[in-house]
């Protein structure tokens, strides 16, 4: 798709799947960009369209070359349904050869590697000041936060619960059942993020 998005030859397939009017728009805002910004571009414009008629989930999991230089395809898992999305995510988690700041990539690499970044960055601290601000005067159990807000992120599973384990602790979050065995966080226990200021 890549490749053809400016290709005449297959312009009425890149049409069907765009919209032709979409398609053309499209074309001039990834003219000029560099390889990898217009390809994230496609895949996040594909994964747009995709949603927009069909589903509410899109995974991508990302296969490189030979000599890992360049991406070779994409491997997209659409589905409407939040479970086959989390299951999904856990299996394309532990097939990652590639990690990104202490999180699974989503990419397959003949050259495994890990972020050179991973361990200056905290993505689950990250996580716990976006949650105590997208979730504030809400009430909503641990599995439908994720469902919520997880699924299409790299921040695993584990990451949220560490999050919200933090938030509770600072007092950010209360939970029922708040008497749990230490360091749980499971599916079921009610959450409670206070208004801001209250």
């Amino acid at each position: 798709m890549n490749a053809g998005i400016n290709n005449d030859s297959v312009e009425e397939h890149i049409g069907r799947l765009f919209d032709a009017s979409d398609a053309r728009v499209f074309r001039k805002e990834i003219e000029g960009l560099s390889p990898t910004r217009r390809e994230d571009a496609v895949v996040n414009k594909l994964a747009e369209v995709i949603k927009r008629r069909y589903a509410k989930y899109v995974l991508r999991f990302r296969f490189m070359n030979d000599d890992a230089s360049r991406t070779s395809h994409y491997l997209m898992f659409v589905t409407k349904d939040p479970t086959g999305a989390s299951i999904m995510k856990d299996i394309l988690g532990k097939e990652s050869t590639v990690s990104m700041d202490g999180m699974p990539a989503h990419v397959c690499s003949p050259i495994p590697k890990a972020s050179e970044l991973t361990d200056l960055l905290d993505p689950v601290e990250n996580l716990t000041t976006e949650l105590a601000e997208s979730f504030q005067g809400r009430t909503i159990t641990v599995k439908q936060l994720y469902h919520e807000h997880g699924l299409e992120r790299l921040v695993t599973k584990k990451q949220y619960k560490q999050a919200l384990l933090r938030l509770e602790t600072a007092g950010l979050v209360l939970t029922d059942p708040a008497k749990r065995i230490k360091n749980t966080m499971a599916d079921h226990v009610r959450l409670r993020f206070p208004k801001s200021g209250s």
